[in-house]
């Protein structure tokens, strides 16, 4: 995975970001769907999990 375009926080950071994480998540969809998953199951599943990454990351529970 690449990292951000400059150094520094700059306005399209996150976006940035994201470009470079979704390549790795369509490469985990075509995995699972390798190994049986479908790739709505696999989808729900990342994201249940981006979810729970992203509370215990921000301390709180993810049903907050």
């Amino acid at each position: 995975m690449n990292g951000p375009e400059r150094d520094g926080n700059y306005p399209d950071r996150g976006t940035d970001c994201q470009k470079h994480v979704m390549a790795k998540l369509i490469a985990a969809l075509d995995e699972a769907t390798l190994a049986g998953w479908t790739r709505l199951e696999a989808a729900e599943a990342i994201m249940r999990v981006a979810i729970a990454l992203d509370s215990g990351e921000r301390r709180r529970s993810p049903e907050d």
